[in-house]
């Protein structure tokens, strides 16, 4: 093949996998062959799949280069930070580990440049930060470096509910402890929601903005309040049906009589339609079947306040036997 026609060979397949990909892709002559390069986009293992299933580089002569623009250098020091990696296992990460960890994030992933799932304003603000003529060679050191340095909270600082959430407004004004500031500052890592309710409603200059975060909180306490409360049904219910291991039948009646001893709480409808009301007793309760219209049935726990009001034969039998 002519060296004309490996040109356009090779400059037909970069059309095909810029089209493909949907970045820009050159066709460069280096030395003795050819390389396509393209700046951020699908990773070099991605496209040459895709060239290898076409056979549109048979002889694998043609080789692949992905650049790495300042922007995908942002995304990966924000994902980083927002995940907690960036100084996972170290007290602070200087500039070489932060490139070396930036490095690998980028080279796993597809289009490194495309927000997913990061602050958009965050990577917007940080790549405004960063000085125009820096050498664009470095920029992974750079980004890495300061966002090693200075953690990602600056970029947002005083912000309102128009950038940040509710729990991070709240967060913000009122992070105490170094842990809690060192977790803000690095990855605006947010407090509990009772937490941040307890600290702004002891807070005598509370402003608006806190305020309206306040407020826009509620229904996330609501979410946490209503899980608290099915952990705590579901764990009663395991309570109630699971049998008390080793109990006789003397220890029954011995919590039967106690029960018997104690006052009435409050009147209620009993058991199967029967009034009657509940006796509290520490943190237990028992159900006392005085009747009333002397419905009354033997076996029944009743309270030493209903029998001694009593007038049906069956409490007037247990008061004369001084059964309680």
């Amino acid at each position: 093949m002519s060296n004309r026609d490996r040109a356009v060979q090779v400059r037909t397949l970069a059309a095909d996998l810029g089209r493909r990909f949907g970045v820009d892709v050159d066709a460069v002559h280096v030395h003795a062959g050819w390389r396509i390069e393209w700046r951020d986009g699908p990773t070099v293992a991605t496209a040459r799949a895709w060239t290898a299933r076409r056979a549109l580089d048979p002889a694998g002569a043609v080789s692949l280069f992905r650049d790495v623009g300042r922007r995908a250098w942002v995304v990966a020091a924000v994902r980083a930070a927002m995940d907690g990696v960036l100084w996972s296992g170290v007290a602070s990460a200087g500039p070489d580990e932060a490139r070396w960890l930036l490095e690998r994030i980028v080279a796993e992933r597809e289009y490194p440049d495309r927000v997913d799932g990061e602050r958009e304003v965050l990577v917007d603000r940080l790549l405004a930060a960063l000085p125009a003529d820096h050498d664009s060679r470095d920029d992974g050191g750079l980004v890495g470096g300061m966002v090693a340095e200075r953690g990602v909270s600056w970029l947002v600082e005083g912000e309102g509910l128009d950038v940040l959430s509710p729990a991070e407004v709240l967060t913000a004004r009122y992070v105490d402890t170094r842990a809690e500031v060192v977790a803000w500052e690095r990855s605006l890592a947010v407090l509990p929601a009772r937490v941040l309710v307890e600290r702004a409603l002891a807070d005598p200059g509370i402003d608006r903005t806190t305020a309206l975060a306040l407020v826009a909180l509620l229904p996330a306490l609501r979410v946490e309040w209503a899980a608290t409360a099915a952990a705590i049904r579901a764990a009663a219910a395991r309570a109630m049906a699971t049998p008390r291991a080793g109990g006789s039948s003397g220890d029954r009646s011995a919590a039967t009589t106690r029960a018997r001893r104690v006052a009435p709480v409050y009147a209620t409808s009993g058991p199967r339609g029967r009034v009657g009301h509940w006796l509290r007793e520490g943190a237990r309760a028992a159900y006392c079947g005085a009747v009333i219209a002397g419905q009354d049935r033997p076996g029944l726990t009743i309270c030493r306040a209903c029998l001694d009001r009593g007038t049906s034969p069956l409490q007037q039998r247990l008061r004369g036997e001084r059964l309680l």
